[in-house]
């Protein structure tokens, strides 16, 4: 099953035209240039756990790793198998999270109601919003149970543009919960 054209960006641009965002992540044609603000900050916090971010108890969400690709491969919650992919000139970066329960009971852990804003930060000053999926493991809208000391796999997904890719010399993953500034640092 391929995910609609809602789901992915299909439009072309050319390198001269202004870049474009929806602010849901859904038409990023391009990176938008940070605000030095955003950089330079002092109050942006280090907490590595987003569950401890957004006050969710008895669980962790952790930054594991990432991976630049064309297509990303998933299944849906029937087992169907689903892809994603990058719109010519650029790839996808799936930065993948460990959802781990640290009590010995199962755990209910939804993200859907919490107003977290992601942010890809690349070699300190392009940035770029999550793309909206129909993942089940999309961090953006989690909604699971974590049984006793299990991982899960969840992932948000960014569309860069090849040029960024061969030049990443910085990745940062800010996050924005309740007006507060947070940075994880991929690479």
């Amino acid at each position: 099953t391929e995910v609609s054209e809602e789901d992915i960006t299909t439009e072309e641009i050319s390198s001269e035209e202004e870049t474009v965002e929806d602010d849901k992540g859904q038409n990023l044609n391009d990176m938008m240039d940070v605000t030095s603000d955003m950089t330079d900050n002092e109050s942006v916090g280090r907490e590595g756990d987003i569950a401890k971010l957004a006050g969710i108890s008895d669980v962790s969400i952790t930054y594991k790793d990432y991976l630049v690709t064309n297509q990303y491969p998933a299944t849906d919650e029937d087992g169907k198998f689903i892809y994603l992919e990058a719109s010519q000139g650029y790839e996808l970066m799936v930065v993948r999270f460990c959802v781990k329960s640290n009590v010995e009971e199962s755990v209910d852990v939804s993200l859907m109601d919490k107003d977290i804003d992601y942010k890809l930060v690349c070699n300190g000053k392009k940035a770029a919003k999550p793309m909206l999926t129909i993942l089940m493991d999309d961090l953006g809208t989690l909604e699971t149970t974590v049984n006793p000391l299990e991982e899960q796999e969840a992932v948000l997904i960014f569309q860069i543009s090849d040029s960024i890719k061969d030049q990443l010399n910085s990745i940062e993953l800010y996050i924005n919960y309740n007006g507060a500034d947070n940075v994880i640092d991929l690479l």
